[in-house]
């Protein structure tokens, strides 16, 4: 399916920018989705993509924090993938190909101990925003290992999805 991204746009990928920043530190707290008091990975995606309004609403599926360490399968793909709102555009590769083929605002899944079960936004074509136990919400760098070396799958959020 060749859909036209939804933050193709300039005006929506300043908007994009503008709403993530908002959220930095912002402590990280499970389940939360309050800016500057706190939110987890899951929930900062969903509201900044609510905000620049790619969602109107954000039910996910139970899900703890913890979950990498014992699912069999990630949730997060599941509940991308049902959506409706989100294309796959690029799949498991090697380490250092996926951010080549990404563009801003794509949703980057991470592998934590075992699936996928880490999500940030993508701002530029190397920094994106998540939320992370210990630290909150900060800018993350695909050129670091630690994060290059667990990227799984990156959405591409679809203009006119259901």
């Amino acid at each position: 399916m060749n859909a036209t991204p939804y933050f193709e746009s300039t005006l929506r990928q300043v908007s994009l920018v503008r709403e993530a920043k908002s959220w930095l530190e912002t402590p990280f707290v499970p389940h939360a989705r309050i800016r500057g008091a706190g939110v987890d990975c899951v929930h900062l995606c969903a509201e900044i993509y609510k905000e620049c309004g790619l969602l109107s609403e954000f039910n996910p599926p139970p899900y703890t924090i913890d979950g990498g360490h014992h699912c069999k399968e990630s949730k997060v793909i599941a509940h991308v993938l049902a959506s409706g709102k989100f294309q796959e555009v690029i799949g498991p590769t090697t380490q250092g190909g996926l951010a080549h083929a990404s563009g801003p605002g794509d949703l980057l899944c991470f592998r934590m101990d075992g699936v996928v079960h880490h999500v940030g936004i993508l701002l530029t074509r190397t920094h994106f925003i998540h939320a992370i136990r210990g630290h909150g919400v900060v800018i993350g760098d695909l050129q670091d290992s630690t994060w290059s070396g667990r990227l799984e799958k990156v959405f591409r959020p679809i203009e006119g999805a259901r």
